[in-house]
């Protein structure tokens, strides 16, 4: 039985983020590398708020995949679930 976390909050745009980052909660960086600024129940918030936020200011690297290099700048906040096994969903997309 898998466990999807469940989406606490998105933006595409700097914003305060503290009253999201309660709880058990993972932070992370749509458009950037699995490893680039990711927070796990950190509980510095005012430094996960910043980090995040300055997130949207990076782009990908120039040796990622063409569609992290495409895609949309955002920040995810999203349940942390406490398992043995990691989960990760692809998104494809053509351009029509």
């Amino acid at each position: 039985n898998f466990k999807v976390p469940k989406l606490i909050y998105y933006t595409e745009k700097q914003e305060d983020l503290k009253s999201f980052l309660v709880g058990k909660y993972v932070a992370k960086p749509a458009h950037l590398s699995e490893s680039d600024n990711v927070f796990i129940n950190n509980r510095n918030i005012e430094y996960v708020n910043q980090s995040l936020n300055n997130s949207l200011k990076k782009s990908a690297r120039p040796n990622e995949p063409l569609m992290l290099k495409q895609a949309r700048k955002g920040i995810l906040i999203e349940e942390y679930i406490d398992y043995d096994y990691e989960l990760k969903v692809f998104v494809l997309y053509v351009k029509k």
